[in-house]
């Protein structure tokens, strides 16, 4: 009785659903006849959402970092999860805000955060967009969902201490793996991935594609002028000149990224070693989130340029950004903030 009265009363709010049953009982008679006829009578279309997702998820599968595939993957498999097996079978039109915004509250419920909760509203209408420009559904249900507001857990950059503190107990793999972080940017798997190709001695330069952005089809190689010091920890390493594919770092480029034994690991033994505070945080629902890590080296290069003066559009171009994200990676010190402020004019 309660679920009649619940869907009596969605089909108050929405008169669309009413029409979609009846095309959805149109649709199943009419599978039942030709069970008997044969392909003889004209077959309604109807696109399930589960079709949908489907569709979805191969376009993504094309264009996305692996990683980012996983996570839409998991999204699709929990609203989908959250509707049952039966409304999944359902057109996407069927679906409504409040399915959306209901998903949203039962996350919430598990532990999420309100930050997981917002990527999964933002990617919840990426998969409706494709839809409507499919011509499966006229509206984007996600989209009159508001997305969660909270505190963005974010990296915290290394001092210059730090990076000090780090290098002295770093072998010759961690030095040059450390200096690519704070001198150039890298990101961990791309910085493990280096193979002797991507280094020119003689112009000086490292260049690369992110493994991130290897899937776009606009994806561009990022140069970046090689730091100093972090010549000299390159040359410091082993080479082997019977093939420039030869990579950089051979104990360490087939390892995992994360696990203790994996790179992420190993960096955090590191920082262990050089008696740094990580400035572990743990939410409730959530992992333990590590504010300092080696994804912090690219904040720290980032900070590096910004309180040297250098130009926001050199940063980008040296970190690989295209986007406003690059103003999570710049943090500004208290000497340069207050330098900024004192350099306006007296008005007394």
């Amino acid at each position: 009785m309660a679920e009649e009265a619940e869907e009596t009363s969605r089909k108050i709010a929405n008169p669309q659903l009413e029409k979609i049953e009846r095309q959805i009982h149109a649709h199943q008679f009419s599978q039942k006849v030709l069970g008997i006829h044969g392909q003889t009578l004209p077959q309604p279309e109807m696109t399930p959402l589960s079709e949908l997702i489907g569709r979805w998820l191969e376009s993504k599968q094309l264009c996305r970092a692996p990683k980012t595939f996983v996570r839409y993957k998991q999204v699709a498999r929990d609203f989908a999860t959250f509707l049952g097996a039966v409304r999944v079978k359902y057109p996407p039109s069927y679906i409504q805000p409040q399915d959306v915004q209901d998903f949203v509250f039962h996350c919430s419920k598990k532990g999420d955060t309100k930050s997981s909760c917002s990527v999964k509203v933002k990617i919840l209408r990426n998969l409706f967009n494709m839809g409507r420009r499919q011509g499966m559904n006229q509206t984007n249900p996600a989209e009159a969902v508001e997305t969660p507001s909270g505190v963005r857990m974010s990296r915290e950059p290394f001092t210059v201490e730090e990076l000090k503190a780090i290098l002295s107990v770093a072998d010759n793999d961690w030095k040059a793996m450390t200096l690519l972080g704070a001198y150039a940017g890298m990101r961990l798997r791309d910085a493990s991935s280096l193979t002797w190709r991507n280094v020119d001695p003689e112009l000086k330069t490292i260049t690369y594609l992110p493994l991130k952005k290897a899937r776009l089809a606009n994806a561009s190689k990022v140069r970046v002028p090689i730091h100093p010091d972090l010549l000299d920890a390159l040359l410091r390493l082993p080479v082997d000149g019977r093939s420039p594919d030869a990579p950089i770092f051979p104990g360490l480029k087939d390892l995992p990224s994360s696990g203790k034994t994996g790179l992420s690991g190993r960096f955090l033994t590191l920082l262990q070693k050089a008696r740094i505070d990580t400035m572990p945080t743990k939410r409730t629902g959530s992992r333990m989130f590590q504010a300092k890590t080696f994804h912090s080296l690219r904040h720290t290069f980032v900070s590096l340029m910004a309180n040297s003066g250098v130009s926001q559009e050199l940063r980008k171009e040296l970190a690989g950004h295209s986007s406003d994200v690059h103003r999570i990676y710049t943090h500004h010190s208290p000497g340069a903030l207050r330098g900024a402020v004192e350099a306006l004019p007296e008005l007394s």
